[in-house]
């Protein structure tokens, strides 16, 4: 029994680890997304290229980001950061699945970043979508979308040397989105 409970013990504690290590990680890339987010509150002439060029900074900087949009708000893709590969999300309404709409209703209301859970994305993969909203004379004027791949965002942080000799899930609900 002593020695069960030690078990027990011992996978509660790599458990909380992986989720600080989740925790951790995602924490500097979404507060990156949220200084675009000031930023664009600040820049009433809105230049495209200063944008384009912040969106493609933190695209490389970041290991899992597969675009960054900007939504106006009515919620609609009107710029999307890189464009190759990414030409269907322009028009893109964001509130035509229940899980994006709601967390992007959420952000526009409660003027914060919102993630959405797990989702199909449009570029084939599984993801999860990052809406920090631009708030101008206390209205939200857009938001800068980040969009990542649910898989490469889990494996750069969950690499062999988190929870060694354990097997991981990852799940959204009682949903499983990542096995290691």
């Amino acid at each position: 029994v002593n020695q069960q409970a030690q078990i027990v013990q011992a996978t509660r504690t790599e458990a909380n680890n992986v989720t600080r290590e989740i925790e951790t990680s995602l924490g500097p890339q979404i507060l990156a997304l949220g200084r675009m987010a000031e930023r664009e509150q600040h820049d009433l002439t809105w230049d495209q290229e200063r944008w384009e060029q912040d969106a493609l900074h933190y695209i490389r900087d970041a290991k899992s980001g597969l675009a960054i949009y900007w939504a106006d708000a009515s919620f609609h893709v009107r710029r999307v950061v890189p464009l190759s590969g990414n030409e269907r999300a322009l028009g893109l309404d964001l509130t035509v699945e229940s899980r994006r709409q709601s967390a992007i209703t959420a952000a526009r209301e409660q003027h914060e970043i919102v993630l959405t859970r797990t989702i199909d994305l449009i570029q084939g993969a599984r993801g999860i979508q990052v809406y920090a909203p631009v708030v101008r004379n206390r209205a939200v004027a857009g938001f800068i979308v980040g969009v990542f791949d649910e898989q490469e965002l889990l494996d750069s942080i969950l690499t062999a040397e988190v929870a060694p000799g354990y097997s991981i899930a990852v799940l959204d609900g009682d949903q499983e989105v990542y096995r290691r």
